[in-house]
Protein backbone atom coordinates (compact mmCIF):
# COMPACT_ATOMS: atom_id res chain seq x y z
CA UNK A 1 0.00 0.00 0.00
CA UNK A 2 2.41 2.22 0.72
CA UNK A 3 4.17 1.94 -2.18
CA UNK A 4 1.12 3.03 -3.87
CA UNK A 5 0.88 5.94 -2.29
CA UNK A 6 -2.45 4.57 -0.64
CA UNK A 7 -2.01 4.84 3.52
CA UNK A 8 -4.98 5.36 4.78
CA UNK A 9 -8.27 3.05 3.11
CA UNK A 10 -11.26 3.72 4.02
CA UNK A 11 -14.30 1.39 3.25
CA UNK A 12 -16.88 1.89 0.84
CA UNK A 13 -19.87 3.63 1.76
CA UNK A 14 -23.15 1.41 1.98
CA UNK A 15 -24.69 3.66 -0.71
CA UNK A 16 -21.63 2.56 -3.09
CA UNK A 17 -22.48 -1.11 -2.35
CA UNK A 18 -26.23 -0.93 -2.90
CA UNK A 19 -26.46 0.74 -5.86
CA UNK A 20 -25.84 -1.42 -8.77
CA UNK A 21 -29.15 -3.72 -7.15
CA UNK A 22 -30.80 -0.20 -6.64
CA UNK A 23 -30.35 0.61 -10.87
CA UNK A 24 -30.67 -3.09 -11.61
CA UNK A 25 -34.25 -3.12 -9.67
CA UNK A 26 -35.59 0.36 -11.10
CA UNK A 27 -38.41 0.09 -13.08
CA UNK A 28 -41.37 1.23 -14.44
CA UNK A 29 -44.58 -0.75 -15.31
CA UNK A 30 -45.59 -0.16 -18.84
CA UNK A 31 -48.12 1.72 -18.45
CA UNK A 32 -48.56 4.43 -21.40
CA UNK A 33 -45.31 6.67 -22.82
CA UNK A 34 -42.53 8.91 -20.41
CA UNK A 35 -40.80 11.35 -22.53
CA UNK A 36 -37.66 13.45 -20.23
CA UNK A 37 -34.46 14.86 -21.37
CA UNK A 38 -32.30 17.15 -19.70
CA UNK A 39 -30.74 20.83 -20.50
CA UNK A 40 -27.24 21.42 -18.93
CA UNK A 41 -26.80 25.14 -18.75
CA UNK A 42 -23.57 24.62 -17.27
CA UNK A 43 -21.16 22.17 -15.25
CA UNK A 44 -22.42 22.97 -12.46
CA UNK A 45 -26.24 24.16 -13.32
CA UNK A 46 -28.20 21.02 -14.62
CA UNK A 47 -31.90 20.75 -15.45
CA UNK A 48 -34.18 17.59 -16.64
CA UNK A 49 -37.89 17.82 -17.55
CA UNK A 50 -40.02 14.42 -17.48
CA UNK A 51 -43.00 14.05 -18.91
CA UNK A 52 -45.50 11.08 -18.24
CA UNK A 53 -48.55 10.08 -20.59
CA UNK A 54 -50.16 7.41 -18.99
CA UNK A 55 -53.41 4.84 -20.01
CA UNK A 56 -55.39 5.01 -16.81
CA UNK A 57 -54.49 8.33 -15.09
CA UNK A 58 -54.01 12.02 -16.03
CA UNK A 59 -51.00 13.38 -17.56
CA UNK A 60 -48.17 14.23 -15.64
CA UNK A 61 -44.88 16.89 -15.69
CA UNK A 62 -41.84 16.82 -13.68
CA UNK A 63 -39.53 19.39 -13.33
CA UNK A 64 -35.26 18.90 -11.51
CA UNK A 65 -32.96 21.63 -10.83
CA UNK A 66 -29.36 20.66 -9.47
CA UNK A 67 -27.06 23.65 -8.73
CA UNK A 68 -23.15 21.90 -7.70
CA UNK A 69 -20.98 23.86 -5.66
CA UNK A 70 -17.22 24.72 -5.95
CA UNK A 71 -15.55 21.53 -4.95
CA UNK A 72 -14.66 18.30 -7.26
CA UNK A 73 -17.64 16.66 -8.75
CA UNK A 74 -16.12 13.36 -8.85
CA UNK A 75 -16.01 13.09 -5.07
CA UNK A 76 -18.93 12.43 -3.61
CA UNK A 77 -17.28 12.89 -0.38
CA UNK A 78 -16.71 16.79 -0.55
CA UNK A 79 -19.43 17.95 -3.77
CA UNK A 80 -21.86 20.33 -2.17
CA UNK A 81 -24.73 20.58 -4.13
CA UNK A 82 -28.78 21.11 -3.60
CA UNK A 83 -31.27 19.61 -5.88
CA UNK A 84 -35.03 21.22 -6.21
CA UNK A 85 -37.59 18.62 -7.79
CA UNK A 86 -41.42 19.62 -8.57
CA UNK A 87 -44.52 18.08 -10.22
CA UNK A 88 -47.67 18.56 -11.58
CA UNK A 89 -49.14 16.00 -8.88
CA UNK A 90 -48.00 18.21 -6.15
CA UNK A 91 -44.99 17.06 -5.31
CA UNK A 92 -41.91 19.09 -4.07
CA UNK A 93 -38.49 17.69 -3.07
CA UNK A 94 -35.05 19.38 -1.93
CA UNK A 95 -31.75 17.49 -1.23
CA UNK A 96 -29.04 19.09 -0.61
CA UNK A 97 -25.34 18.44 1.02
CA UNK A 98 -22.36 20.38 2.19
CA UNK A 99 -19.15 19.33 3.60
CA UNK A 100 -17.76 20.54 6.80
CA UNK A 101 -14.59 19.89 8.35
CA UNK A 102 -13.18 17.02 9.99
CA UNK A 103 -14.97 14.72 7.24
CA UNK A 104 -18.35 15.63 8.26
CA UNK A 105 -21.47 15.94 5.75
CA UNK A 106 -24.26 18.45 6.60
CA UNK A 107 -27.08 16.95 4.84
CA UNK A 108 -31.15 18.05 4.25
CA UNK A 109 -33.85 16.05 2.54
CA UNK A 110 -37.65 17.48 2.38
CA UNK A 111 -40.09 16.01 0.76
CA UNK A 112 -43.63 17.48 0.74
CA UNK A 113 -46.77 16.45 -0.84
CA UNK A 114 -50.29 18.30 -1.60
CA UNK A 115 -53.69 17.25 -0.37
CA UNK A 116 -55.94 16.15 -3.05
CA UNK A 117 -58.89 18.07 -3.42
Amino acid sequence: MKARGQTHRKPPQFQRISMPLKMMTMSRPNDGFHFSFAVPFSQRFQTNFGFDFSNKKAPEFEFMAMLAGGNNMMNEEEMSYINAQSGSNGRLGIQGQYPLPLGVKLSTEMDMQSPDP
